[in-house]
């Protein structure tokens, strides 16, 4: 631990020196590490607190918990800390729960410290992945509990070397996959180390239940092509023009929105007569071929309509998440690169996800799903039966706190 200080501390203060020279998200960043808002919120001296720390994403692994926690104790004050720009953007249907969102400042003792004494704390949580070691051997010194939840860590050997390093001194820790149990009790000895399934999912089927934030005509044989990046849609230009003369119409989400005018515009050069509608023009009565996501936080309703989804990134380095479209009910085909998600391993697996490497493999994959119909009903039993993993998070952090 003195070496990581010596060094972060040292890296700090070279960022702090060079910040006039660096450029304006890091500016931002390294002044979210000067908020302190925190110290404003009313904090319960009798209450028993919870403290949640999710880089940003990842608080989608922990909404489930937090909902079930506040409903067996509604009396509980629950922390959220976050350490990314844009980390509060995810935080509006969880806010009712949650007694204050905050960002992690610096990861020194002086910082950690002054938190941890301000909110003591029963249990400090992390959400799958972003340890602060520091935090961590402070809150130790305080006989503060610690746990990991829904983690899926590589078993790998720096994998192995950082979570001995970071999490040696945890009570809990919950990973998605069961061979990873086996892997982390090597040199977690003395944690308590379970398999539950991935808490994500109970978020992902609560967002189901809500009420849709679009309308499309559930007549039409939709395709949604969520979080594309360019090279994915090289191969999916190609494939588009055969879609569209399958009968699909075609929901396609960018990853980033501001690409979706040139997206708009290289589809209407390539698919000339064709009806190309940008949602920000978009009404219920607009009839589309294909429809252009130009907003952020409504393509996991999108989902809702269609019932075959192809997930981008997977023709770059990293596919996104695949639970959204599979909750739905639908088939989902990825390109090449999809290791990274376990979701994805699992149902290929089931031959519920096809994996594609080129436009040729994607339109046979459609057509596979379009003749294999009848395994919807199996996609529906295999995601519904992966919920519950919130409620037995909520039993196992109880059964630490009562040790």
């Amino acid at each position: 631990m003195i070496i990581y200080n010596l060094l972060y501390n040292f890296l700090r203060i070279v960022l702090l020196l060079s910040s006039p020279f660096l450029g304006p998200k890091t500016k931002a960043w390294m002044k979210l590490r000067a908020n302190q808002d925190i110290f404003k919120t009313p904090v319960d001296p009798s209450a028993q607190k919870i403290w949640i720390h999710a880089s940003s994403g990842e608080i989608e692994y922990a909404k489930g918990l937090i909902r079930d926690y506040k409903k067996a104790y509604p009396q509980s004050q629950i922390f959220v800390s976050y350490s990314s720009l844009s980390a509060p953007s995810l935080f509006k249907n969880i806010t009712s729960e949650v007694t204050a969102f905050f960002p992690l400042n610096w990861d020194i003792t002086s910082q950690n410290s002054k938190l941890l004494e301000f909110i003591k704390p029963s249990i400090l949580i992390f959400s799958r992945t972003d340890f602060w070691p520091n935090l961590i051997s402070q809150a130790k010194k305080r006989n503060i509990k610690l746990a990991t939840i829904a983690a899926n860590p590589k078993m790998t050997f720096l994998s192995a070397f950082w979570l001995k390093f970071a999490c040696k001194d945890f009570d809990f820790f919950s990973c998605v996959e069961e061979e990873q149990v086996i892997f982390l009790k090597n040199f977690l000895p003395n944690t308590d180390v379970r398999y539950i399934p991935d808490t994500r999912f109970d978020q992902v089927f609560f967002r189901l239940n809500q009420n849709s934030l679009v309308q499309l005509d559930q007549n039409k044989k939709l395709m949604t092509l969520g979080s594309t990046w360019p090279k994915d849609e090289e191969v999916l230009k190609q494939a588009a023009a055969q879609l569209l003369q399958n009968k699909f119409s075609l929901i396609w989400a960018p990853h980033d929105i501001k690409h979706a005018a040139s997206l708009f515009n290289d589809l209407a050069k390539l698919l000339p007569g064709k009806k190309i509608v940008k949602l920000a023009d978009y009404q219920p009565s607009t009839d589309f071929d294909i429809l252009i996501v130009d907003r952020i936080g409504v393509l996991a309703d999108f989902y809702r309509f269609s019932k075959l989804s192809f997930v981008g990134g997977s023709f770059v380095s990293r596919v996104h998440s695949v639970m959204e479209p599979l909750c739905a009910g639908n088939f989902v085909i990825v390109g090449p690169y999809y290791q990274n998600n376990p979701e994805a391993i699992a149902f290929k697996k089931m031959k519920l996800v096809k994996t594609v490497n080129n436009t040729e493999e994607f339109l046979s994959a459609v057509q596979y799903f379009e003749d294999n119909k009848d395994q919807l009903k199996e996609l529906k039993h295999r995601t519904e039966s992966k919920q519950g993993g919130s409620l037995k998070t909520v039993q196992a952090i109880v059964e630490i706190l009562k040790s």
